[in-house]
């Protein structure tokens, strides 16, 4: 643990929506599992804006499967 990796998420066609850091726990070829600690920023570009997060959260992201929010 401890590699640090941006989060970027994108609106239809590859626009900037939000983005933010965290630390990588777990990677494999269908996932990653990743670690966001309190205090990290969240950018977020439709709004113009950034927001500080004051939370823990563990998230999963599927790199086979898009979402969306």
């Amino acid at each position: 643990m401890g590699e640090v990796i941006r989060i970027k998420g994108l609106k239809y066609p590859n626009v900037q929506h939000y983005e933010w850091e965290g630390e990588l726990v777990y990677k494999t070829p269908e996932y990653v599992i990743v670690l966001c600690k309190p205090g990290r920023k969240f950018i977020h570009y439709s709004r113009d804006t950034t927001f500080t997060f004051h939370n823990t959260s563990l998230e999963y992201f599927s790199l086979k499967e898009g979402f969306t929010d």
